[in-house]
């Protein structure tokens, strides 16, 4: 079984490939089976929460189904239990812009916070001085 974490569209998805699904009793799982099977292990093994999980199951040798199986959370919830805690945030909305604004403001703060030391410092006596090449 091979998971991979895709961001498609405003989702965030988990891609799982399957292959050769056997039971306790190795014995091939019809698809249907194997599709539970594989998304219920995906879906109790995520650290972080996901919008869905597109599973595909394949025989031994043979080609994978075209289109994949495609679970909610919220389907997976029901069946299978809650999964990871949390909010998903797609990429688009996860990449944070804030630091760019916060970023002058922080440096701006610091410079007045030194301005009022040096200023505090020559009312107490002390002498600043500066060298510079």
């Amino acid at each position: 079984m091979v998971a991979q974490r895709a961001n498609i569209e405003a989702q965030v998805v988990l891609d799982v490939h399957a292959v050769n699904c056997r039971g306790p009793n190795r014995m091939p799982l019809t698809q249907d089976l194997a599709v539970g099977v594989v998304a219920h292990a995906a879906w109790q093994s995520l650290q972080l929460p996901v919008d869905a999980v597109h599973v595909t199951v394949a025989a031994s040798g043979a080609p994978p189904d075209e289109s994949p199986s495609i679970l909610t959370s919220d389907e997976l919830a029901d069946r299978f239990g809650p999964g990871p805690s949390g909010v998903v945030w797609p990429v688009s909305e996860r990449s944070d812009e804030r630091i760019w604004v916060l970023l002058p403001l922080a440096y701006f703060a610091a410079g007045v916070a030194m301005l009022l030391v040096v200023r505090r410092l020559q009312r107490a006596g002390v002498v600043v001085v500066l060298l510079r090449r």
